[in-house]
């Protein structure tokens, strides 16, 4: 992050600070504005864009517990779920193998990533992923 203030500083010294009433009232009401006015815009989005994956740094660990194989979601390093049963299914017994286990965690990873928190799992998803 601190690499890019000194862009972001260059940008916005740099980038052209007058826009017409017009150009300003287009991008309000949706309408593409001239390139001269979106350009700086462009690669702020881009640098923002960056930074959301960088701040999205999710990780899984798959871990053997008394009954089984479950996982860990981590946000950097910050464990957000702890699954050491099958989720959806009635009981509290784990995953067979460590295989099933990381193909589950997998998919929740993804729908993590994706915004969807808590996620959610059932016995179809289950079944289409192979892992019960």
């Amino acid at each position: 992050m601190h690499k890019l203030f000194p862009l972001l500083v260059l940008l916005f010294s740099c980038g052209e600070t007058e826009q017409t009433s017009e150009e300003v009232e287009s991008k309000i009401r949706g309408i593409q504005a001239p390139i001269e006015a979106t350009e700086t815009a462009v690669i702020m989005d881009s640098i923002s864009k960056e930074l959301q994956v960088t701040s999205n740094s999710f990780s899984h660990k798959v871990i053997q517990g008394e009954n089984g194989w479950g996982y860990e979601i981590y946000k950097d390093d910050v464990m957000m779920i702890r699954q050491l049963h099958i989720p959806s299914v009635p009981g509290i017994n784990g995953f067979e193998t460590e295989e099933k286990a990381t193909i589950t965690a997998n998919y929740i990873l993804n729908e993590v990533e994706k915004g969807n928190f808590p996620p959610t799992v059932n016995k179809d998803i289950l079944d289409s992923l192979q892992v019960l």
